[in-house]
């Protein structure tokens, strides 16, 4: 009995698979969310940042770095990418009024102007720190290696921020970032010197929300349940 021949298989080259593309998902949060993996990440993004790179001494809790200025009547804008912070930043009014360990405060940039924040320069602005309704101000800004995120950050909080009448915002961060968003069509000017914080030079800028074009706007800024 002859043996069957079975032709020898042809192997099949193997066909990689096209990158995946992703995109990064804006929550809008607030406190309340405290328990949301979410903006836990980006309290934990905060402290690896601000305390573990830049050496800031600033109050560190279980969920990662969150001080006075985390407040009921703070949003956060958190952006993700697979699971993952890749950037956030910090909102809030410049009406705020609220005691901390007996002391009365306001809002973070106003505070150290008032000479409340010893860690930071107190000639930061030139003028007097804005208290009105219109005027917001941005803090703990965040942006992971790619400068989109920034652009996106920025993007979403003029979009959140002229929904609610926003005409400003106070904006703490490098003293590039002002340029950078005057690059990206919004109406930016610094509002007091470069000043140190440890090793590491930032400037206040005054922001303009009304610059933010609703039609470049492509990703969906979802309020977190």
């Amino acid at each position: 009995m002859m043996n069957k021949v079975v032709p020898h298989a042809t192997p099949i080259r193997a066909i990689p698979r096209p990158p995946r593309i992703t995109r990064e998902v804006f929550r809008l949060m607030t406190l309340a969310d405290i328990s949301d993996p979410a903006l836990q990440r980006y309290f934990k993004l905060r402290k690896k940042v601000f305390v573990d790179q830049l050496g800031w001494d600033v109050p560190v809790s279980e969920y990662g770095e969150i001080d006075q200025y985390d407040r009921e009547d703070t949003f956060y804008i958190v952006a993700e990418r697979d699971g993952n912070c890749v950037g956030g930043l910090r909102l809030n009014p410049t009406t705020t009024r609220f005691k901390f360990r007996g002391q009365d405060y306001s809002y973070m940039i106003r505070d150290a102007k008032l000479g409340l924040l010893p860690s930071i320069p107190a000639d930061l602005m030139t003028e007097d720190a804005p208290q009105q309704r219109t005027t917001w101000e941005m803090t703990r800004v965040i942006s992971q290696k790619e400068p989109v995120h920034l652009r996106n950050l920025i993007d979403q909080a003029g979009s959140f921020l002229q929904r609610r009448g926003v005409n400003d915002v106070l904006f703490h961060s490098r003293p590039g970032a002002g340029r950078i968003c005057q690059i990206w069509g919004y109406v930016s000017s610094p509002v007091g010197p470069v000043s140190a914080i440890g090793d590491h030079k930032f400037q206040v800028f005054t922001v303009s929300t009304m610059n933010y074009k609703d039609e470049a706007k492509k990703q969906t800024l979802r309020r977190s349940n």
